[in-house]
């Protein structure tokens, strides 16, 4: 156990923090900004492999949460992803695009930021009403 907590310690001692065009902090995630850093690291960077893998762990950790609070029959979704479904790696692709394209929510929450995204971009369609009967009830 205790070699864990050393090879941890080196770990992070040993990640580079600088002179990378991501930082250890963007990991952090505070804003949509950060998500287009880490999403954007090019194949060059020392931590390209980290970076690409922890964006499409954040993205879909995002879209995963969506599904555990408005998914599964609790209530009704307000994200409908079409038919085929866009893979991981179309789905960052179009969120990142989508950023770029509307900046002023670079500064936003990452979350907020992912949600207007798929609000905008996925939208479903509101659940229809049931006929409403014009006589009274017996």
């Amino acid at each position: 156990m205790r070699r864990w907590i050393l090879l941890a310690l080196a770990s992070f001692w040993l990640w580079p923090s600088s002179g990378a065009a991501v930082e250890r902090d963007d990991f952090l995630i505070v804003d949509a900004q950060d998500v287009v850093d880490v999403c954007t690291v090019p194949e060059s960077d020392a931590l390209y492999a980290a970076s690409i893998a922890f964006c499409h762990g954040y993205l879909v950790g995002a879209y995963q949460y969506h599904l555990a609070i408005f998914g599964h029959g609790k209530s009704h979704p307000v994200v409908c992803l079409p038919e085929p479904v866009p893979t991981r790696t179309q789905a960052v692709e179009k969120f990142i695009a989508w950023l770029k394209a509307n900046p002023q929510y670079l500064k936003d929450k990452a979350p907020d930021a992912i949600t207007r995204y798929l609000v905008e971009t996925y939208p479903c369609k509101a659940p229809e009403k049931p006929a409403q009967t014009g006589g009274k009830k017996k």
